[in-house]
């Protein structure tokens, strides 16, 4: 009987072991390309570049718009509320350079931009992608100014571009930005017989990613059922 008692409580704990490996294995499955939506503190990130404005005003007084090359600076901060739609509020400015043989006049622009990230929405979420293709479009305010007077001639603003990054680490990319920035007619002082003036700008820089970043995918609950009733 002694040993029959000690065989149970050996195989009992035997058993015991067993379940709790067995446990310990369990993978909760996931939806794919669905994720969690993030807290208000995840996937911050802020960034800076630095490039050139092409002014292509509606009145050039017949030269080549290269003519118009100014430097451009351009600071920006959002926040990524899924692997596929961001937003950002981004400062552009330094000046603009209307006229070959012109002053070059302060200018400012403040927009709000929608970001899609298409990688992760046509390849999926990948957090070890190395480039991402990122459109936008948005709208703002722009403004600009002799370098003697204060006073601001001011216009609304519709941006889009597409900006490029390149991963270095979980928190750090470089890159590079193509945008368009529609304004009124006549925005470079010369106003001309119709349309808008238009700015291009190429730009290049970093991007960091602060407090939390990544994405956990969402949990299949119709499978988690299953398993809880098999």
């Amino acid at each position: 009987m002694k040993k029959f008692m000690i065989s149970l409580a050996i195989a009992s704990i035997a058993m015991v072991s067993f379940a709790q490996e067995t446990v310990s294995e369990v993978v909760v499955p996931t939806l794919k390309n669905q994720y969690i939506t993030n807290t208000f503190g995840s996937n911050w990130f802020m960034g800076v570049n630095g490039g050139v404005n092409l002014y292509n005003g509606v009145e050039t007084n017949g030269e080549s718009m290269f003519k118009h090359i100014s430097p451009a600076v351009q600071v920006y901060a959002g926040k990524w509320h899924t692997p596929g739609f961001g937003w950002r509020v981004a400062y552009n400015g330094v000046n603009i350079q209307a006229f070959e043989d012109a002053p070059h006049k302060t200018y400012l622009n403040f927009h709000f931009d929608a970001m899609f990230n298409l990688s992760n929405l046509i390849c999926g979420y990948n957090e070890e992608r190395v480039w991402n293709v990122i459109p936008y479009i948005g709208a703002g305010w722009a403004a600009r100014k002799e370098y003697d007077s204060s006073d601001l001639a001011g216009s609304l603003s519709l941006n889009t571009g597409i900006m490029n990054t390149f991963r270095i680490s979980k928190h750090w990319a470089i890159n590079f930005e193509l945008a368009a920035t529609v304004l009124r007619n006549g925005f470079n002082g010369c106003p001309g017989d119709s349309g808008h003036d238009v700015m291009f700008s190429a730009l290049a820089g970093v991007t960091y990613k602060f407090n939390k970043v990544g994405w956990e995918q969402a949990a299949d609950v119709d499978a988690i059922m299953a398993m809880n009733a098999a």
